[in-house]
Protein backbone atom coordinates (compact mmCIF):
# COMPACT_ATOMS: atom_id res chain seq x y z
CA UNK A 1 0.00 0.00 0.00
CA UNK A 2 1.04 3.53 -0.60
CA UNK A 3 0.49 5.19 2.78
CA UNK A 4 2.17 7.21 5.49
CA UNK A 5 3.71 4.16 7.18
CA UNK A 6 5.34 2.80 4.02
CA UNK A 7 6.99 6.17 3.29
CA UNK A 8 7.20 5.90 -0.49
CA UNK A 9 8.22 9.58 -0.61
CA UNK A 10 11.44 8.58 1.17
CA UNK A 11 11.85 5.76 -1.35
CA UNK A 12 11.74 8.31 -4.16
CA UNK A 13 14.33 10.44 -2.33
CA UNK A 14 16.58 7.36 -2.07
CA UNK A 15 16.00 6.42 -5.69
CA UNK A 16 16.79 9.96 -6.88
CA UNK A 17 20.32 9.57 -5.46
CA UNK A 18 20.73 6.06 -6.85
CA UNK A 19 19.50 7.12 -10.28
CA UNK A 20 21.82 10.15 -10.34
CA UNK A 21 24.77 7.81 -9.77
CA UNK A 22 23.49 5.11 -12.15
CA UNK A 23 20.91 6.31 -14.70
CA UNK A 24 20.31 2.73 -15.89
CA UNK A 25 18.68 1.71 -12.59
CA UNK A 26 14.89 1.30 -12.64
CA UNK A 27 12.41 1.29 -9.76
CA UNK A 28 9.19 -0.72 -9.61
CA UNK A 29 6.65 0.29 -6.96
CA UNK A 30 3.85 -2.15 -6.19
CA UNK A 31 0.84 -1.45 -4.01
CA UNK A 32 -2.58 0.07 -3.89
CA UNK A 33 -2.36 3.85 -4.16
CA UNK A 34 -6.06 4.69 -4.59
CA UNK A 35 -8.27 6.44 -2.07
CA UNK A 36 -10.02 4.10 0.33
CA UNK A 37 -13.23 6.13 0.30
CA UNK A 38 -15.19 8.19 -2.18
CA UNK A 39 -13.69 8.36 -5.66
CA UNK A 40 -11.50 5.23 -5.69
CA UNK A 41 -10.02 6.15 -9.09
CA UNK A 42 -7.99 8.97 -7.53
CA UNK A 43 -4.62 8.56 -5.84
CA UNK A 44 -4.51 9.00 -2.08
CA UNK A 45 -2.65 11.89 -0.44
CA UNK A 46 0.59 9.90 -0.02
CA UNK A 47 0.51 8.71 -3.62
CA UNK A 48 0.04 12.29 -4.79
CA UNK A 49 3.18 13.23 -2.86
CA UNK A 50 5.05 10.31 -4.43
CA UNK A 51 3.89 11.23 -7.95
CA UNK A 52 4.87 14.88 -7.37
CA UNK A 53 8.40 13.85 -6.36
CA UNK A 54 8.74 11.59 -9.39
CA UNK A 55 7.75 14.55 -11.56
CA UNK A 56 9.97 17.03 -9.66
CA UNK A 57 13.05 14.81 -9.99
CA UNK A 58 12.22 13.88 -13.62
CA UNK A 59 12.13 10.15 -12.85
CA UNK A 60 9.03 9.23 -14.88
CA UNK A 61 11.05 7.11 -17.32
CA UNK A 62 12.85 5.29 -14.50
CA UNK A 63 9.95 4.58 -12.12
CA UNK A 64 7.03 2.26 -12.84
CA UNK A 65 4.02 2.40 -10.54
CA UNK A 66 2.19 -0.92 -10.84
CA UNK A 67 -0.57 -0.32 -8.34
CA UNK A 68 -2.19 -3.36 -6.80
CA UNK A 69 -1.15 -6.57 -8.56
CA UNK A 70 -2.15 -10.23 -8.44
CA UNK A 71 0.06 -12.98 -7.02
CA UNK A 72 1.48 -14.05 -10.39
CA UNK A 73 2.49 -10.53 -11.37
CA UNK A 74 3.96 -9.93 -7.91
CA UNK A 75 6.08 -13.07 -8.18
CA UNK A 76 7.16 -12.11 -11.70
CA UNK A 77 8.27 -8.67 -10.50
CA UNK A 78 10.15 -10.13 -7.53
CA UNK A 79 11.95 -12.67 -9.71
CA UNK A 80 13.04 -9.95 -12.16
CA UNK A 81 14.27 -7.57 -9.45
CA UNK A 82 17.82 -7.26 -8.15
CA UNK A 83 17.18 -5.70 -4.72
CA UNK A 84 14.17 -5.16 -2.45
CA UNK A 85 14.08 -1.79 -0.70
CA UNK A 86 11.96 -1.21 2.42
CA UNK A 87 11.37 2.33 3.69
CA UNK A 88 8.52 1.65 6.13
CA UNK A 89 8.48 3.47 9.45
CA UNK A 90 7.30 0.33 11.24
CA UNK A 91 6.05 -3.16 10.50
CA UNK A 92 4.46 -5.84 12.64
CA UNK A 93 6.11 -8.59 10.58
CA UNK A 94 6.83 -7.40 7.08
CA UNK A 95 5.29 -10.02 4.80
CA UNK A 96 6.60 -8.22 1.70
CA UNK A 97 10.14 -8.46 3.08
CA UNK A 98 9.75 -12.20 3.65
CA UNK A 99 8.30 -12.62 0.14
CA UNK A 100 11.28 -10.78 -1.31
CA UNK A 101 13.72 -12.94 0.65
CA UNK A 102 11.90 -16.08 -0.48
CA UNK A 103 12.44 -14.83 -4.04
CA UNK A 104 16.17 -14.58 -3.36
CA UNK A 105 16.30 -10.81 -3.17
CA UNK A 106 18.78 -9.01 -0.96
CA UNK A 107 16.93 -6.49 1.22
CA UNK A 108 18.03 -2.97 2.04
CA UNK A 109 15.80 -1.56 4.78
CA UNK A 110 15.59 1.05 7.46
CA UNK A 111 16.47 -0.57 10.80
CA UNK A 112 13.23 -0.26 12.70
CA UNK A 113 10.48 -2.46 14.20
CA UNK A 114 9.99 -6.02 13.00
CA UNK A 115 11.83 -5.24 9.77
CA UNK A 116 15.03 -5.41 11.80
CA UNK A 117 14.29 -8.94 13.00
CA UNK A 118 13.26 -10.10 9.53
CA UNK A 119 16.33 -8.71 7.80
CA UNK A 120 18.60 -10.19 10.48
CA UNK A 121 17.50 -13.64 9.28
CA UNK A 122 19.91 -13.14 6.40
CA UNK A 123 20.43 -11.48 3.10
CA UNK A 124 19.85 -7.94 4.15
CA UNK A 125 21.37 -4.63 5.10
CA UNK A 126 19.90 -2.33 7.72
CA UNK A 127 20.54 1.39 7.61
CA UNK A 128 19.57 4.05 10.16
CA UNK A 129 15.88 4.91 10.06
CA UNK A 130 15.16 7.59 7.45
CA UNK A 131 18.83 7.51 6.40
CA UNK A 132 18.29 8.38 2.75
CA UNK A 133 21.99 8.86 1.96
CA UNK A 134 23.03 5.67 3.77
CA UNK A 135 20.36 3.64 2.00
CA UNK A 136 21.26 4.96 -1.44
CA UNK A 137 24.96 4.22 -0.80
CA UNK A 138 24.21 0.63 0.23
CA UNK A 139 22.05 0.08 -2.86
CA UNK A 140 24.77 1.45 -5.13
CA UNK A 141 27.41 -0.76 -3.45
CA UNK A 142 25.26 -3.84 -4.02
CA UNK A 143 24.51 -2.96 -7.63
CA UNK A 144 28.22 -2.58 -8.34
CA UNK A 145 29.27 -5.85 -6.69
CA UNK A 146 27.68 -8.90 -8.29
CA UNK A 147 29.52 -11.29 -5.94
CA UNK A 148 28.07 -9.69 -2.82
CA UNK A 149 24.64 -9.42 -4.46
CA UNK A 150 24.70 -13.17 -5.25
CA UNK A 151 25.93 -14.08 -1.76
CA UNK A 152 23.21 -11.98 -0.12
CA UNK A 153 20.63 -13.56 -2.39
CA UNK A 154 21.66 -17.01 -1.18
CA UNK A 155 21.65 -15.77 2.44
CA UNK A 156 18.11 -14.43 1.97
CA UNK A 157 16.91 -17.81 0.70
CA UNK A 158 18.51 -19.59 3.66
CA UNK A 159 17.33 -17.03 6.22
CA UNK A 160 13.68 -17.10 5.19
CA UNK A 161 13.57 -20.86 5.80
CA UNK A 162 13.39 -20.11 9.54
CA UNK A 163 9.83 -18.89 9.02
CA UNK A 164 8.76 -21.53 6.51
CA UNK A 165 5.46 -23.29 7.14
CA UNK A 166 7.27 -26.56 7.88
CA UNK A 167 9.59 -25.06 10.49
CA UNK A 168 6.89 -22.99 12.20
CA UNK A 169 4.47 -25.95 12.34
CA UNK A 170 7.17 -28.24 13.70
CA UNK A 171 7.99 -25.73 16.45
CA UNK A 172 4.29 -25.31 17.25
CA UNK A 173 3.83 -29.08 17.54
CA UNK A 174 6.83 -29.29 19.88
CA UNK A 175 5.28 -26.64 22.12
CA UNK A 176 1.93 -28.42 22.14
CA UNK A 177 3.58 -31.77 23.05
CA UNK A 178 5.20 -30.25 26.14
Amino acid sequence: RVNWRKRQALLIEVFKLVHQADPEVKLDIVGNYKKNTGDTTQPNLHAKEMFALIEKYRLKDAVTIHGEVGEEQKIDLLVKASIFVKTSSHEMQGISTLEAMASGLPVVAFGNSATTETVKLGGGILVPDAGVDAMSQEILKLLSDYGTLKEMSEDALRGVQVVSTEVVMSELLNIIKK
